[in-house]
């Protein structure tokens, strides 16, 4: 429409003012749309007066801003000027001039009209997407007003709490009303510290109509004015409840995951964490770091066994509470597993505390457990150390001087050294090779001579266990028989020494005619004891070898039956039930009981050579020798034969047959051999 009226300017600008007056005309329907019939073509006729009033009334509803009015009033200004000019007779102004310039005018205007339209069309089209777009997703927006107070919440919003159109909040101040008291501070803060383009969130917790907390998700955006003074503030909230829910269930399992079941007390993972931080804290600060107790319960196996597991899980939830209400709240206390806890005394750098710490600790323990009905005693052993370097190296220290208080015999700590630390090397060092001992085929038996006594005859060996270290030389086992136990090893080593010294005897026996009738003795490890496959093991030997039962003797020590004599007494009768002989080793040393002795089905008592040393029986040895003749009058009794260990002398010879002693051993008839050695005594010296 613009075109139109820019080429009725330039057109008129050529014609005659009878030419103006058609375009007039054709302009009128271009613009209108209405074809107009001139009645009259009289340049001065009214009509054409007539003809502009419609014009106008057709143009006025398309007329949108002031500009526009006025410019289509100085169209009607010009137009009226040629009628009035035509009309009275005068010389009129050229009209090229006056359509030239309203010609241009309506140009311009209408360029701008098309220009702006497509602005608010393109303006409501992104409102309509916006407004689409918060309606579709989980957030609510808002728009705080500073200069005014006012506030304008959108409908979304007031969904996600539940909030009806006039319902509150109606301003700032409504909404922060609406927040967490305990989070309100923070939020206000954070209000506080807006700055203009700057975009901001948070979460928080808002109350609901329901009357419950939902957790929103926040972000705020401050509009400054000309000047950079803050005047709106515009927002969105999202819910995010589901998402905080699921995170809270996340930590609760990851929270789970760092605590003992039974006790509540965090397990070996979090303190290790913890200690590994407070290792790192005295790196950084160069300080001797939090100490660090490691507290096993002294026999608390026999408590469990005899209690039941039911009562041992009760004991150790209340081991766990004395020990928590024993310390500082900054301190603390974890199971690491079984008996064994961990504790963490923060910010304590010397031993004095540190002690003083642990001896509390066992006092506190030493006082009875009700368990049920029943009063329980226990007590504990305590390792030292401090946190200075790692978690694994405090971790391991501690649990070096552990060792070493419940070496001392338990219910008492111990402070780790570096001498400690040596010894703990050493053992490694010897735990390592070991391992690799039975792999290289580093032990061998050596076999100790067991004579009788009435005639100083050959009657067998005992088998007994060497290290052929190929540094240190040979290795008796005192040295490294009850760390083998310790690690794993005993079985292996057990089931070794049986299968070698079975076959050396089947060996002696075809070789050597002298060897039919003697017999050999082995012992059996504590772990060797224990397996469920002893029996069955025994008993392929014995048939692999073709070996007479009852050449194989095994000896059995005090100690090992009485952990649990019923286990105990089992385990013998099946053993017994095979054909072997059984020897109770070290009688005397142990506890000595009598009436397990008659219960337990063994065929012979070995004197331990503590007694024998003492012997004879005289002076201040006199009450040794009525012991020893007691226990010869008590094998009497039951049937039992005696061997005498240790023995060195021809007195303690004579004393021991004297006494009724039928066999003995010791260095007297000679020291361990080994099987070449043994084979060639057994053809010198013949059987009894």
């Amino acid at each position: 429409m613009a075109a139109y009226a820019l080429a009725i300017g330039l057109i008129a600008a050529r014609v005659t003012a009878r030419a103006f007056d058609l375009l007039l005309g054709f302009g009128f329907y271009l613009l209108t749309g209405w074809v107009l019939l001139l009645l009259e073509w009289n340049p001065g006729s009214w009509v054409y007066f007539v003809e502009l009033l419609l014009l106008v009334g057709a143009l006025a509803p398309m007329m949108r801003s002031r500009r526009q009015l006025l410019t289509y009033a100085a169209f009607v200004l010009v137009s009226l000027t040629l009628i009035l000019a035509r009309h009275s007779g005068a010389t009129p102004i050229h009209p090229t001039h006056y359509l030239f310039l309203v010609g241009g005018l309506l140009f311009l205007d209408f360029l701008l009209l098309d220009a702006r339209l497509r602005v608010e069309q393109e303006l409501a089209e992104s409102e309509e997407r916006y407004m689409l777009a918060a309606l579709g997703s989980n957030s609510g927006l808002f728009e705080w007003d500073l200069r005014t107070g006012l506030a304008i919440y959108t409908p979304r919003w007031r969904a996600l709490l539940g909030l009806g159109p006039t319902d509150p909040p109606h301003n700032q101040r409504d909404w922060t009303l609406l927040l967490a008291p305990d989070e309100r501070p923070h939020v206000e803060a954070r209000l506080e510290t807006l700055r203009p383009g700057v975009p901001v969130e948070f979460e928080h917790r808002i109350w609901h109509a329901d009357g419950s907390w939902r957790w929103m998700l926040t972000r705020l955006l401050a509009v400054a004015d000309r000047t950079g003074q803050i005047v709106k503030i515009v927002g969105s909230q999202t819910d995010i409840t589901e998402r905080k829910m699921a995170e809270e269930q996340l930590l609760a399992h990851a929270e789970r995951a760092l605590r003992d079941p039974l006790t509540g007390l965090p397990n070996r993972t979090l303190f290790l964490d913890r200690l590994g931080q407070a290792a790192r804290a005295a790196d950084r600060e160069g300080g001797a770091g939090s100490a660090v107790l490691l507290l096993d319960l002294d026999r608390f196996k026999i408590v469990n066994d005899s209690l039941g597991h039911g009562r041992g899980d009760e004991l150790l939830q209340a081991v766990a509470r004395r020990l928590e209400n024993g310390l500082r709240p900054q301190d603390t206390v974890a199971r690491l597993g079984g008996d064994e806890f961990g504790l963490l005394l923060d910010d304590i750098v010397h031993p004095a505390p540190a002690t003083r710490v642990a001896a509390r600790i066992l006092r506190r323990l030493r006082q009875p457990f009700l368990l049920g009905d029943q009063e329980v005693f226990v007590s504990a052993s305590i390792g030292i150390a401090f946190a200075h370097e790692s978690a694994e190296t405090a971790l391991r220290e501690a649990d070096t001087a552990l060792h070493r208080a419940k070496a001392r015999g338990g219910n008492t700590y111990e402070l780790f050294n570096q001498a400690m630390h040596a010894e703990a090397m050493a053992l490694l060092r010897v735990e390592n090779e070991l391992t690799r001992a039975l792999e290289r085929q580093e032990f061998v038996l050596h076999y100790q001579p067991i004579v009788d006594l009435q005639n100083g005859h050959l009657v067998g060996f005992e088998a007994l266990l060497r290290w052929r270290h190929p540094e240190r030389g040979l290795v008796l086992p005192g040295e490294f028989l009850a760390l083998a136990e310790e690690i794993g090893w005993g079985a292996e080593l057990g089931r070794w020494v049986f299968e070698t010294a079975c076959r050396q005897l089947a060996e002696w026996r075809r070789s050597c005619e002298p060897a039919n009738g003697f017999h050999v003795n082995v012992n059996v490890a504590p772990r060797h004891f224990h397996q469920p496959d002893l029996i069955d093991h025994l008993r392929g030997l014995l048939r692999d070898c073709a070996l007479d039962p009852r050449t194989l003797h095994v000896e059995i020590t005090e100690t090992l039956v009485m952990q649990d004599p019923d286990e105990g007494f089992r385990r013998l009768s099946r053993l017994k039930d095979l054909g072997l002989r059984l020897a109770l080793d070290d009688f005397g040393t142990g506890y000595s009981s009598l009436a397990y002795l008659e219960r337990f089905p063994f065929d012979v008592l070995k004197i331990d050579r503590s007694f024998v040393a003492a012997l004879p029986a005289h002076g201040s040895a006199a009450r040794t020798g009525a012991v020893v003749e007691s226990v010869m009058r008590l094998a009497q009794a039951l049937a039992l034969e005696t061997v005498g260990e240790g023995v060195e002398t021809e007195e303690q010879w004579r004393a021991l047959r004297d006494l009724g002693c039928r066999y003995g051993q010791g260095y007297l008839f000679g020291p361990p051999l080994d099987a070449e050695a043994a084979m060639e005594l057994v053809r010198r010296r013949g059987m009894a």
